[in-house]
């Protein structure tokens, strides 16, 4: 039933049925009405005042938005910080600017949609606004509106400031950090920092712009065209993600607690101010692959957090320290006009103001007592602070303003407020520019044990890109990174160097596998949990770096303990022994009543009293055996890192690599230019399936690499050759 029939029908019907009338109105349901407006106006009449609703909103918006952000420009001007009471007033304010400017259209649009249903000719918008302004002039535009404002400032103060509270707990709840998260007075690097220092160990996992790749087939390297490959590709590629975990062992529930966190790392300025232009490559196959991965690449460019090195610090707190020592610069012929129009107009207001008058007390330039000079480019800008400081006008000072300057006259405590802003501004600026780097230095200041996965080539990447370029030799390059970390463990070097293990893995030693095989019955021990303050990897993200942190920390814990306890059988059989008598106790100390129920201790004592006593939470314990992480335990894998497509076991930061026992591989040089590899291939298929490969730095040397040979490599000979074993040729490099 339309409105417009509803008065017709009214005027036929006895008085005895306006109750039942007047409760029909009152029960009309929205899904009644748009039923309604659909059989008697079509589709369209379900978008009557659809304009003026469009005209409302992008008017409101823009008001909206544009008052919420100004506001906040000019309550926090002179702050580092926008603060609650700023975000609480911004958008209550917003709210109602908001309202003041379409309450007008609103309440036009409101009156036309009413009449939807009406059997009389559709109003125009310009009729009903004659009508309202016939009935009540411009007061009439905005009757109900002191209601509506009371309504509107609680509403969007909340608003605003309920939705930077909600970002702030889920960014604390998100391991993954953006250049916001610094940005917002680094609000997480406190939690970041309070994770390190109290975690037992922390693993850590990159992802790279780039992988390092070799330019051809060649598996056999020395140390040191293996240090300088990597080195090349640290002057090549960038880290983009780095992820970081820390774990902490919890004794109450007998397990450990894992924090991980994600960062975006990229070479980009927060300030405006640091102009490290930095140059890098990326490799498309890599690009690919994250892509797959599901790689979120805008975070990266958009919201990467940048990153400066001890001297590139160095550089910027100098260019700070060179900005406010300004040498002074000649005036050109044809800024000679400006400058003299300028200190005219400085001596008029001199004059106009009194030299003897008090600064007014205030921090915002705009209420000082002062002149504006217009300026048109930063030549003239900067011969204005010239004049200023140095040549014409004692006791003044020039502040630069959008589009002018402008010269005031400060008191002592305004001068040293400035001051104190600059330099708090200046330190904001440098601990912002050093982004990333600060959580670099909270893992090495800890000298915390860092864990990763084939984490060589990672070590070197972190050490390039936040700290310094990676030195030119080798024995350098381990002094350098062992003073920055001073313990290492690689998890792929422990399945590679462990028997235990290399029964279990095999060669199957990528991060995916390990976490998998160390999912199972055999290595239950330890425990281990995310901590419920950090949800993203309670489900699998795999290749993001955060979730690879957290796998190889993981792995790690698991592989240790389950190497401890079969190198230590007894140990563990003493201590399970003793949770499983500790476990017998408790049992023998429950109380149950007939029914079989337990009685707690509660029950027993005077229950007025155990009203006034806390109620203790209870903590399950899952009854893990907490891992020997100690020097003495892990001295076997400390410091070592896996290596392929080399003559060496491993990578040793403190001390010389072992060479691998290669028996199938052999080192031929001979003195005829050129090399006769035809000859060579005749001289050694009798000795079994072979490939051979160039000595990069021998042209006329060759290594060979049999698929299997039986024969004593010690034995082969052939005239015209030099024939050295594998093992032998880089002992004796050494």
């Amino acid at each position: 039933m339309h409105h417009g029939s509803l008065i017709d029908d009214h005027k036929k019907i006895k008085p005895s049925h306006k109750y039942t009338l007047t409760h029909s109105v009152n029960t009309t349901s929205s899904w009644h009405s748009a039923k309604e407006i659909l059989k008697k106006k079509g589709l369209f009449g379900l978008y009557r005042g659809f304009t003026l609703h469009l005209t409302r909103d992008t008017i409101g918006t823009g008001v909206y938005f544009g008052g919420y952000e100004t506001t906040k420009y000019i309550l926090n001007r002179h702050t580092s910080a926008i603060g609650p009471l700023s975000q609480f007033l911004a958008g209550g304010l917003c709210g109602l600017m908001c309202w003041i400017v379409v309450f007008p259209l609103d309440l036009i649009k409101t009156v036309i949609q009413k009449e939807v249903l009406s059997p009389k000719k559709r109003p125009s918008t310009l009729k009903c606004i004659q009508d309202i302004y016939r009935k009540s002039g411009l007061i009439g535009f905005y009757r109900g509106i002191t209601v509506t404002l009371i309504r509107a400032f609680p509403i969007h103060s909340l608003n605003f400031l309920s939705k930077i509270i909600c970002i702030g707990a889920w960014c604390l709840n998100c391991p993954t950090m953006t250049t916001d998260d610094f940005e917002n007075g680094m609000f997480l690097l406190p939690t970041v920092e309070k994770a390190i220092a109290e975690c037992d160990f922390l693993a850590v996992d990159t992802e790279l712009s780039g992988l390092h790749r070799p330019p051809t087939s060649i598996r056999l390297y020395s140390m040191e065209d293996r240090y300088r490959e990597y080195k090349e590709a640290t002057e090549r590629f960038l880290i983009i993600q780095f992820g970081l975990c820390t774990f902490t062992w919890d004794e109450p529930s007998g397990r450990y607690i894992a924090k991980p966190f994600n960062f975006y790392i990229f070479p980009t300025s927060m300030t405006g101010q640091v102009t490290t232009n930095r140059l890098f490559m990326t490799q498309a196959q890599a690009f690919d692959f994250l892509t797959k991965q599901s790689f979120d690449f805008n975070k990266w460019v958009y919201q990467g957090i940048p990153y400066l090195t001890k001297a590139e610090e160095e550089v910027f707190a100098a260019e700070a320290s060179r900005k406010e020592n300004i040498p002074d610069i000649p005036i050109d012929d044809h800024e000679l006009a400006f400058v003299e129009e300028a200190r005219e107009m400085i001596r008029e207001w001199e004059k106009t103001s009194g030299e003897g008058q008090k600064p007014k007390k205030t921090t915002k330039v705009e209420e000082m007592d002062g002149v504006n000079i217009p300026t048109k480019n930063a030549y003239q800008r900067r011969l204005i602070y010239q004049e200023v400081r140095k040549y014409v006008f004692e006791g003044l000072s020039a502040i630069g303003l959008q589009g002018f300057i402008r010269v005031v006259r400060l008191s002592k405590k305004q001068e040293e407020d400035r001051q104190r802003e600059k330099k708090e501004k200046f330190e904001k600026d440098c601990m912002m520019a050093i982004g990333f780097r600060k959580v670099i230095d909270m893992i090495s200041k800890s000298r915390k044990l860092v864990v990763g996965h084939n984490m060589l080539l990672d070590m070197c990447h972190i050490i390039a890109q936040f700290v310094q370029p990676l030195p030119d030799t080798l024995s350098e390059f381990k002094l350098l990174a062992h003073k920055m970390f001073p313990k290492m463990i690689d998890t792929k070097h422990i399945c590679n160097s462990t028997p235990e293990l290399q029964s279990i893995f095999g060669t199957g030693t990528a991060l995916e596998t390990l976490r998998f095989e160390t999912s199972k019955s055999q290595f239950k021990n330890p425990q281990i949990d995310m901590h419920p303050a950090f949800p993203r990897y309670l489900t699998d993200m795999a290749h993001e770096a955060g979730w690879d942190a957290f796998m190889t920390g993981f792995v790690f814990l698991k592989l240790v303990s389950y190497l401890d306890k079969s190198r230590n059988p007894q140990r563990y059989a003493l201590l399970e022994k003793t949770q499983e008598e500790e476990e017998q106790e408790k049992e023998k100390e429950r109380k149950v009543d007939a029914d079989g129920w337990e009685i707690s201790e509660s029950e027993e004592e005077n229950e007025s009293s155990e009203w006034d006593k806390p109620e203790e939470e209870e903590v399950y314990n899952y009854g893990s055996i907490k891992v020997p992480l100690t020097d003495s335990t892990l001295s076997y894998i400390l410091n070592k890192t896996a290596l392929v497509r080399t003559a060496y076991e491993y990578f040793h930061f403190t001390g010389p690599a072992s060479l691998i026992n290669q028996s199938n591989t052999l080192h031929v040089q001979c003195n005829t230019s050129p090399f006769p590899t035809q000859s060579v291939h005749q001289i050694f298929s009798q000795y079994g399936k072979h490939i051979i490969e160039p000595d990069l730095e021998n042209s006329q040397a060759v290594f060979i690499v049999f698929e299997n040979l039986k024969e004593d490599p010690f034995k082969i000979a052939a005239d015209g050759f030099v024939i050295t074993p594998i093992s032998k040729y880089f002992e004796n490099r050494q």
